[in-house]
């Protein structure tokens, strides 16, 4: 039952759009800051007398471009959040929370709580290099450990008389949604051998336009005469 959470879990965190939602997270967070910069500049009535009239215009347009940024950064993370479980991995997700959900059954109600500590049995998977392996890897690791937990549930389990007329009946419903669970994993891995993880769309952030002022009758002058 530990065991089957664990996987649940791992896959739940499964994101294709892991790169793409860090970078644009690292834009909007540079984003946000220089959005801080304008406003700082904006509400700072003694530093807004200090700039003539285009100046302080070109200030609100670079603030506006900024913005501009700001919004479609947001409406990519959306929808990257909303699209970072293909199909075929949500499939998978819920066969295995099916099974754990028919574990825990077993576990309370047939069995009875044995009150030991149990900790989840991976042997593919090492849980501290999940976050650094890539989406592809994690979907191989998956079916890996699927198909070694099943191999072990099935001869323990299904594969003995004595077990199938034992108190444990349900072990092959549990067993045949981690089959199904590693059926949608091969499903997605040959997926993603075919079509390439979705390119980052490219939102960069607006160049700061510089006003340049018009030298003053003066200054004309000294240049004149210099050159004289």
């Amino acid at each position: 039952m530990e065991t089957l959470a664990q996987l649940s879990n791992i896959s739940k965190g499964l994101d294709i759009n892991k790169e793409a939602i860090h970078k644009h997270s690292s834009t909007l967070s540079e984003v946000r800051k220089k959005l801080g910069n304008y406003t700082d500049q904006y509400n700072n009535t003694e530093y807004m007398k200090t700039l003539s009239p285009p100046e302080q215009q070109n200030l609100m347009t670079n603030a506006r471009a900024l913005y501009e940024v700001h919004e479609k950064l947001l409406k990519e993370l959306d929808y990257l959040d909303m699209t970072k479980q293909p199909s075929f991995v949500t499939k998978a997700v819920s066969a295995l929370d099916k099974a754990y959900l028919l574990s825990q059954y077993i576990y309370k109600e047939i069995a009875g709580e044995c009150g030991d500590i149990v900790l989840p049995h991976l042997t593919c998977i090492q849980l501290k290099n999940v976050d650094k392996a890539t989406y592809k890897q994690m979907i191989f690791s998956l079916m890996s450990e699927l198909e070694a937990y099943t191999h072990d549930i099935y001869q323990d389990y299904i594969d003995d008389d004595e077990n199938k007329k034992s108190l444990f009946p349900i072990f092959p419903m549990v067993h045949a949604y981690m089959v199904e669970a590693y059926m949608w994993f091969q499903k997605e891995k040959e997926r993603v051998d075919v079509e390439p993880v979705p390119e980052i769309t490219k939102i960069d952030i607006p160049a700061e336009t510089v006003l340049e002022v018009p030298k003053q009758p003066e200054d004309v002058k000294e240049t004149v005469q210099d050159k004289a």
